[in-house]
């Protein structure tokens, strides 16, 4: 894991749709909302949350990316430990949350942190139990509350699909 706060984090070089970095934008436990932003290398301040809605896992995104929103894609960072904001993780990749938000899609890859020993044998979202699609779609219900949208869970796609889906995003980022 390295820590990185003036690097151009969205150039990081893009490995493989199976393992790659992801870069952290909101720590785990976190009300803040923040997204990275390419112009000035910076961290910005989107959104806050009431205190009742936090993020269950690390979140950022993927470099060398380009998902359908004309954004990176966003990846939810599964580790035991603390992941700060800025971090660049190496990670695997184990599923997906197919989602529409407001009509568009916007897929979330699920990841585990490749040096975290807890998740070491998670190789698939199938793994993480129906408690965690759950608390997944609550997230999510909550969110569309405070920020007033529309978000459609369709689906939580397995590694095979998410993967098939970061191919497509990097091919469409070069």
């Amino acid at each position: 894991m390295e820590h990185n706060k003036i690097l151009k984090l969205h150039e990081i070089p893009f490995e493989t749709a199976e393992r790659f970095k992801a870069v952290i934008e909101i720590e785990k436990g976190s009300n803040f909302k923040y997204e990275y932003d390419e112009k000035s290398s910076s961290f910005i301040l989107d959104f806050v949350f009431t205190p009742d809605l936090v993020f269950s896992h690390a979140y950022g995104f993927i470099p060398g990316t380009l998902s359908g929103d004309g954004d990176t894609l966003d990846a939810f960072v599964l580790s035991s430990r603390a992941l700060k904001q800025g971090d660049v993780v190496d990670v695997r990749v184990i599923g997906m949350i197919d989602l529409l938000d407001r009509g568009e899609e916007d897929f979330k890859i699920i990841t585990v942190s490749l040096e975290d020993e807890a998740y070491q044998n998670v190789c698939d979202i199938s793994q993480l139990g129906d408690q965690w699609t759950t608390d997944m779609k609550k997230f999510y219900q909550k969110l569309d509350e405070q920020k007033n949208k529309n978000t459609v869970i369709r689906g939580f796609r397995d590694a095979s699909i998410a993967i098939a889906e970061i191919q497509r995003a990097h091919e469409a980022f070069i």
